[in-house]
């Protein structure tokens, strides 16, 4: 008598997992766990002052650096070795790079100001899929 009585489990419709999945895999893109996310990383150095900080390596870099509020033309790789440091180093308004060997796996940025307003060098590296996902939401 018991072997005839249906079970009732709980199952969804393909549509509704169809859904489910779709979402789900939005859900990694949109978080940027599917390749690598984007990246920003300022270095800003006060007048008189040194600056670093750590990039991660790879390709695909926009650089920009502003003199106090104004822009900064920047002549560096867009892509980053690691044990490098780009040593950036402002005089007279001007900015020049160098690139040193340095202990490590990362990419350091070093901002040497010696002028007499802050400097600032950006890093930027675009998401690989951009947020938000597909220019929808």
């Amino acid at each position: 008598m018991s072997a005839n009585i249906p079970r009732n489990r709980f199952r969804l419709n393909e549509d509704w997992q169809a859904t489910i999945l779709g979402l789900f895999i939005a859900l990694i893109i949109g978080l940027g766990v599917l390749g690598p996310g984007g990246q920003t990383v300022t270095t800003k150095a006060a007048a008189g002052q040194t600056a670093s900080k750590e990039v991660p390596t790879g390709g695909g870099y926009t650089v920009s650096g502003l003199l106090g509020k104004d822009k900064l033309p920047i002549s560096a790789p867009t892509e980053l070795n690691g044990g490098a440091d780009y040593v950036f180093t402002c005089q007279d308004g001007v900015v020049t790079l160098e690139e040193r060997p340095r202990e490590g796996g990362a990419a350091h940025v070093t901002v040497a100001n010696r002028c007499d307003q802050d400097v600032q060098i950006t890093y930027t590296r675009r998401a690989l899929i951009p947020y938000p996902l597909f220019r929808v939401f």
